[in-house]
């Protein structure tokens, strides 16, 4: 009965991590999931998201934005042994989605000192984080992780 309720509650579930990110090639993302447990689980399918959330404006004009930049979809059932950790290596291809203030720095090197400050003024921000979601057999409670990226290139 307790063992059924864990289950439930994803304790002692698979445990997924994002480990040796690597951004060095524009458009690609490389990085290794690391899967471990407790107990003997199936890893249905995993969604792996690059996210950038794009922050404007100040106190009561404030807007918060979120864009799927790139998604990979891991299909394949993983069968985990009692006590294991699995690691998988991936790529990720994205692409970057470019504000109007970008789109003018691009067009214009020379209004890009302005480009900066319009940026500052406006409260204009932009992170970037991989999320992770997997569906594990027998549990309603998927496994998750998320890592920020500093830089994208």
């Amino acid at each position: 009965m307790i063992g059924k309720l864990k289950s439930l509650l994803g304790i002692e579930g698979p445990k997924i991590e994002i480990k040796n990110v690597n951004t060095s090639v524009p458009g690609l993302i490389q990085a290794t999931l690391s899967i471990s447990t407790f107990q003997k689980a199936t890893i249905k399918e995993i969604d792996i998201y690059l996210k950038e959330t794009y922050k404007s404006g100040r106190s009561k004009k404030h807007t918060k934005n979120e864009f799927i930049l790139g998604l990979k979809k891991l299909d394949e059932p993983i069968e985990l042994q009692q006590n294991s950790v699995c690691e998988i290596n991936f790529g990720l291809e994205y692409t970057l989605i470019k504000s109007k203030i970008d789109k003018l720095k691009e067009s214009n090197p020379w209004l890009s000192p302005l480009t900066g400050f319009a940026k500052t003024i406006r409260g204009v921000q932009s992170t970037f984080h991989l999320d992770l979601i997997a569906q594990v057999k027998g549990s309603p409670i998927p496994a998750t992780d998320q890592f920020v990226i500093e830089k994208l290139k």
